[in-house]
């Protein structure tokens, strides 16, 4: 299975569903207390499409997934894997689309 992340403006990105899962777990840790469930309302196991998130509400989730990503990019690639360039650049296009979404 995998997932897939899709901007506002159409945008795909995709990944296979265990490393969807690590990405998952690593943003939920960017959660504030309080907010997992708005979190959850969001992103699943499937993906997340931003197309469905109302406007005010997309930079706050495209924060906590592109934080997640960032890490899993650079300091923690090595622990899952990910440490090839391929990882990164794959990795880096997801942060890409993240960053449209929310940006600084």
């Amino acid at each position: 299975m995998s997932a897939i992340v899709t901007s506002p403006e159409d945008e795909d990105w995709f990944t296979n569903s265990h490393s969807w899962s690590i990405i998952m777990d690593r943003a939920r840790q960017e959660v504030e207390a309080g907010k997992h469930d708005e979190f959850d309302k969001h992103a699943s196991t499937i993906g997340v499409n931003f197309r469905f998130i109302e406007p005010p509400q997309r930079p706050q989730v495209a924060r906590w997934l592109l934080r997640a990503v960032e890490a899993l990019a650079g300091p923690e690639a090595a622990e899952h894997g990910w440490a090839t360039e391929a990882n990164r650049a794959h990795l880096e296009e997801l942060a890409v689309m993240l960053r449209r979404i929310a940006p600084a």
